[in-house]
């Protein structure tokens, strides 16, 4: 029995610097290394082709953005017309002044790129952070009546 406690079992041998297991390990290890660095590497071209196809694609939906408040713009501007020929010049001339700003937005976002007008809405929202989450609760709230008229019964009811 003593000598069976001085032997070390398989599992405890130790490896020593010349033996065939430690040439394993320290293959292993640069093995292992340009693999983490080739894993890490195509992570990157990952990330990277999909930043960039997210990108082109915001882009596309801007160009189309742009393009459908154009035609909001020319559908004010008619309306202003039209108001203007039945003798409502003030809302007229409102419907023309809205046409105008519509357009400008329409300009804006036609002339810049996504990263562009990223940054342009985090400057906006350093200097109006009220503004900003009084849009965002406005949005939340039409959200939320926009979800309940489509839900059940699809209509709102006053009261009962």
């Amino acid at each position: 029995m003593a000598s069976q406690a001085m032997r070390p079992t398989n599992a405890m041998q130790s490896t020593t610097v010349g033996s065939p297991a430690a040439g394993t390990a320290s293959r292993t290890a640069r093995i292992e290394q340009p693999t983490t660095e080739r894993v890490t590497e195509t992570a990157k071209q990952t990330i990277g082709q999909v930043v960039d196809s997210t990108k082109d694609q915001a882009d596309g939906q801007r160009a189309r953005l742009a393009s459908g408040i154009e035609q909001i713009a020319d559908s004010l501007r008619q309306t202003g017309e039209t108001l203007n020929e039945h003798d409502q010049k003030l809302a007229g001339e409102y419907a023309q002044k809205a046409a105008t700003r519509v357009e400008h937005a329409a300009d804006y976002l036609r002339e810049r790129n996504v990263d562009e007008i990223v940054r342009d809405l985090q400057d906006f929202a350093r200097r109006e952070p009220a503004l900003v989450l009084g849009g965002a609760f406005a949005l939340g709230f039409l959200a939320a009546r926009f979800l309940k008229v489509g839900g059940p019964g699809g209509r709102i009811t006053n009261g009962g």
